[in-house]
Parts: C-alpha cells; structure tokens; sequence
C-alpha cells in the first residue's frame, strides 16, 4: 500500500515537472523577425560623417550620411543591444538590451553633445507608430535634432498667429502625435530662446489620411542655422522625405455680406486694405484678396456702419483660406460675425458642403432641417431628413455638413417646446460646392433664408422663393407599401402603411402620385398641403387638405380628425364612452364623413380619459386612444384608416 503512495506521489511530481517545461518559447523568447518590429536609424550628428546601424544576428542598416536615414531593418526580436558604427570603428553600444514594443516602428537618432563639437554623444529613440483613428485624420509631431539646449521649437497651424499644434520641443525630444485633417497643410515654425520667439518660416505640404508625419529639425555640419526634415513615417524606404516647402504667395480671399439695416465699410486693420465701401443692405461684397502671416498676432477688420456704429473684429487668416464676415443688427446694435473655413467631414465626396448662420435679431434659438427627398441609397428610395442645425442661437454658425446634390426641402424651426414652424423654403446645391444658409429677418419679423455659394460675390443676398410643407401619409392597408412620387423631391420612393413623409415645394400646383394613382396638389404659401392615400369605397385614391397650419402655443393643443377609413362613410370621436343615447354628449369630431377633416378641436386644459373613434351610425368602436395622447401645447391631425377585416388604426401626425 505504502509503495502504491510512493508511486502516486512520483507520477504527480514527473507530471508537475513536464508542465513546467512546457513553456511557449515562441512567447518567452520570439524568433527573429516575430515581433513586426522595425527600426531605421537617423544620421543627425552635423559632423559630416557616414555611420551603420547593427543589431544583434548581425542585422544592420546601410551606411547612412548625415542629416539623413536608411531604409528600415526587422528586429532580431522584441529587445536588442544596439551598436552605431563608423566605418569598422564603433561609436556606441547600447550597455543594456533596448526593449520594443511589438507591431511598431522605431527611429532611432544618433545625436551629438549639446553646445560642444559635433561627436557622437548617445542615441535616443523615438516610436514612429500613431495611434489608430476612426477619422481618417493624419497625424504630424514635432521632432528636435538640433543640438542647442537653449534653442526649442513651436509648431503652429497657418500663420504665426495660429493655433499651437506642438509647443517648446527641447533638444532629443518629440511631441506626441496631433491629428489634422489630410490635404494641404500650412505650418508656422518657431524658435524660442531666451531672447524671445522668432519665425523660422512658413511652410506648407500635403497630408494623407490617416498617415503619421515627423517635422524634423537639424543642423548641418558648419552651419547652426535649423533645417526642416519632413518624412512620411509609413514609408519604410530611405525615400520617405516629402515635400515642406516655403509658402510663397502668403494671402486669404475675404468678403463681406451686409444684412444690418445701415451700409456697411470694413477695413484690414493690418495693411489698411479696404474691403467693402458703403455697403448696402442685403449686398454681398466682391472677394478681396487679403495679405496674411504679417504679425504674430490676429489679423483686425474695422467696422463701420452709416449710422456712426464701429466695432473691431480679428481672426488668425490661413494662407489660401476663404473667410465671410457677415455684419447685422443686434437688439439696436450692431454685430459682425467672421465664418472661417471648417474641415470637410469624411463623406463629403460628391456632396455640397452647407453651414447655416444665423443672423435674424428677431428670432431666438432655432432648428434647421432638410425634410424628405429622393435618396438612392436609402432602401425605400427616401431620405427621411437631415438636421443641418441645432437650437443655433443669434451670431451663430453650424458645423459644415456634407449634403447629396439636389433641391433642398428647408424647414425652419423654434427650438423651445411645443416646437413651431418658422418657415420653410426650397434652394438647390451642387456636388462639391460650398454653401451658407443665412437666416435673416424680414420687415414684419418673420424670418427668411437666404442661400450663398462660395462663388457668390457683388451681388444681392436674394431669399429663397415662397414655398409650403407638404406631407404625404400611406393610409392604405392594402399593400405593405405604396410607391411615391412628389413633384421634382420624390421619386418613385416606398412609403409604408401608416408612415408619414414631409417635404417641402414651391408655391403652386405639384403633381402626386401614390401607389398608381395620380393628382394635383395644391401648394400655397402660408398653408399645410397633406395628401392621403386612401381607398374609400374599396376604391384608392388620394384625399387632398389644404389649410391652415395648426400652430403651437404654449398651454393650448389644436386637433383635428380626418376619415381616410375604407369602409366607415362617418367618424366621430367622443370622450370616455360610445354616447348611443345621449345626442348631447361631448365629442371631439362628430360625422366626419370620408375624405374630409373635421373642424378644429381645441383644448386649454389637461385632462385624464380616453377617446372613442366610433361609426357614427352603427355606433360600433374603431379605436380607442389616449386622451393624453400627446402633451397639451402640440398640435395633432388624427388620421382614421384601414377597414373592418385588416382593423382600423389612428395615424397621429404632428402639426407645426
């Protein structure tokens, strides 16, 4: 018994001993090239001397001459003894394995003592590897190798009075990696010494989305003026150097719409350039051509208006840049707001870019939106809408939004609740085009939206024609969906049974057709247009209401019912119960007959309960909904459909 423990006792001990040297080696000690770690040296000592690179299983670099770099070379594994030769002299070596971290790219700088002869003083390394975006942003860092403890450098976006990209990078250092959007890219460098701050230049290149930049400061050898190294850290060859040149034609195009009450001038303050003279009302200037980067501060405009008001304004202007200043009263003061250029959003491919401003003293916060069109992406052939801006308050510009070519179906809006409708209007925009939707105020204090492209100059600011909200409701249970078709916004789009689809159109007669069946709406000014489609009678057709809106207002809610049902000739609505006998009771709507709405309902007070849709003469229940179905300030149209063997059902459409 005793030797069957014995035994037990060693298998165990046998089998612990075989985990143990079970070990991955892949794991604890890769392979040579496992780790997709590379490395390239940078030759920065200004002395004029080629050198090598070796790192352990002898892998090395070519030779490299200085104030350049070689190709990159795989690491033996995820650390190595790094050694820098000069000729057949080494220069370096590393006195403890250099550790890496895996899946990334190394430069690795040979640099000089600080403020002494150029000699091979130590190396410092530097992960070239940037982190992964989900833009398709590039990304830039600063890099110092001039040896000169009391010299460091600034990056700056644009002009010298730019926006700091990277700030002081003392010698051997690197910034982190800032993100900018690919494309042409202007950058001011800076020295900063003890003296103050000076501009080394105005540079410019082009990035690519989503790849890593290094601005390389250095000195060459018997010269301590800085020199500019620009490398494309993706590109693992020694042809990684791109393009950084000086700016040569340092100017901005600049020009002035003036929607105050009084002629405008505007001045440069800075070169004393005029811009616009006497300016009139609702006039968009010609584009001027601005010098920029004069001073390392922002550049100024003068304003001035008839009336004897002046103000100041400034921005930083970017070499190449398109700015509008728009000038406009402001409670009995006036106002400029300058709109400078925005990164194009990722899908702006093919598309117009539009911003919004808001410049209408009579309006409060306000939402701007694009209503339903025809959108070939969309499964149902129909864009549902698109909010261009959101609670935009007076002075005000949205962010820049990449819209499909085409009409524009505008709505405008309050943003407080119950939300109103402000106005809407119809303009259209071009593929690749840039656009401001400006909203101003008309004499009477309703509010107009005007449409300036970017190639808009000495001209009127003109409002966009009269229009109308048009809506289009499938009330038809027959099918799952109908095809639609809406003048020139829509399509032969899918709408399906119970949904509701606006838009906008102008002001005249549009032609309609839904699920086959054609006809004419009329559109006005000022009115709601709703078409239905419907099949009373076991017939389809289209019901066309014309009307005035139902406007909100705070503590009041407007309703009205409108019978699209099949096969109920009256509708009527009551509250609580079907009232059989009691001709008297309280309805909401009674004897709604087919294809007309009931007159308007109108409730200043909140109350508990339900509503009864009901055949008026059968008195048998349709539907039941409710009676605080929605808050009380909204104002509703409730839309009775379907028929006795598919079941009836209520559309509740909002009304603005």
């Amino acid at each position: 018994m005793a030797m069957k423990r014995n035994v037990i006792v060693m298998l165990a001990v046998v089998l612990l001993c075989a985990a143990c040297a079970s070990e991955d080696q892949s794991i604890i000690n890769p392979p040579p090239n496992s780790n997709n770690v590379s490395l390239r040296l940078f030759n920065m000592v200004p002395d004029g001397a080629s050198r090598r690179m070796l790192l352990e299983l002898n892998i090395q670099t070519s030779e490299v001459p200085s104030a350049s770099f070689s190709a990159v070379v795989g690491a033996p594994s995820d650390s190595s003894f790094i050694e820098i030769l000069r000729g057949s002299t080494s220069e370096y070596r590393s006195d403890k394995r250099m550790m890496f971290i895996r899946n990334s790219v190394y430069d690795v700088f040979t640099i000089a003592s600080p403020n002494a002869a150029p000699v091979l003083d130590t190396i410092i390394l530097h992960n070239a590897t940037a982190a992964l975006l989900t833009t398709n942003d590039a990304s830039v860092r600063l890099v110092n190798m001039v040896p000169d403890t009391l010299r460091k450098y600034r990056l700056r976006i644009g002009c010298p009075s730019g926006a700091i990209l990277h700030d002081t990078v003392g010698y051997g250092g690197a910034s982190l990696y800032a993100s900018m959007a690919p494309g042409q890219a202007v950058f001011s460098l800076m020295e900063t010494t003890a003296a103050g701050e000076r501009l080394l230049g105005i540079l410019e290149g082009t990035l690519k989305d989503r790849a890593p930049y290094s601005i390389i400061t250095y000195t060459m050898q018997g010269d301590a003026t800085p020199q500019v190294m620009f490398i494309e850290e993706t590109d693992l060859t020694p042809g990684a150097t791109r393009p950084l040149l000086p700016v040569a034609a340092r100017t901005a195009d600049f020009r002035i719409v003036n929607t105050a009450s009084e002629a405008v001038t505007v001045q440069h303050s800075s070169s004393g350039q005029p811009l616009a003279v006497s300016l009139p009302q609702n006039t968009v200037s010609a584009w001027n051509n601005v010098p920029t980067c004069i001073s390392d501060r922002p550049d100024g405009f003068d304003v001035s208006f008839t009336g004897g008001a002046t103000l100041n304004d400034s921005i930083s202007l970017g070499v190449r840049s398109h700015y509008t200043m728009v000038t406009a009263d402001s409670a009995g003061a006036k106002r400029s707001i300058i709109i400078a250029p925005q990164r194009q959003p990722a899908d702006a491919a093919s598309k117009a870019l539009v911003r919004v401003v808001h410049v209408a003293p009579s309006t409060g916060r306000v939402g701007v939106s694009i209503g339903g069109r025809s959108d070939a992406s969309q499964s149902n052939g129909i864009s549902a809408g698109m909010v261009l801006a959101r609670s935009l308050a007076f002075g005000a510009v949205s962010d820049v939004q990449a819209v499909a070519p085409g009409t524009l179906p505008l709505t405008i809006t309050t943003s407080m609740t119950p939300t109103a409708m402000l106005q809407v209007a119809s303009m259209s925009v071009e593929a690749g085009g840039e656009y401001l939707i400006i909203l101003t105020s008309n004499p009477d204090g309703t509010i107009a939206a005007s449409l300036l492209s970017s190639a808009t100059e000495n001209g009127p600011l003109t409002p966009a024609g009269t229009a109308a909200l048009v809506t289009v409701v499938n009330g038809s249970p027959t099918d799952e969906f109908e095809t639609v078709s809406i003048g020139t916004m829509i399509g032969n789009g899918k709408l399906y049974y119970r949904n509701t689809m606006a838009t906008v159109a102008a002001t005249g007669s549009i032609p309609v057709q839904i699920g086959g069946v054609t006809t004419s709406l009329a559109v006005e000014a000022g009115k709601r247009s709703l078409a239905i489609y419907a099949e009373g009678g076991g017939t389809p057709g289209i019901i066309g209401i014309v009307s005035d809106p139902l406007l909100p207002q705070f503590g009041r809610s407007m309703r009205r019912v409108i019978n699209a049902t099949e096969d109920v000739a009256l509708v009527s609505v009551a509250y609580d119960s079907i009232p059989k006998s009691d001709p008297g009771a309280e309805r909401m709507a009674d004897r709604v007959a087919y294809g007309t709405a009931s007159p308007v309902n109108t409730v200043v007070n909140e109350r508990r309960g339900t509503l009864f849709f009901y055949d008026s003469d059968a008195f048998t229940q349709i539907y039941t909904l409710p009676v605080q179905y929605a808050p009380l300030g909204n104002c509703t149209s409730l839309i009775v459909t379907g028929n006795k063997t598919k079941g009836y059902e209520v559309i509740v459409l909002q009304e603005f």
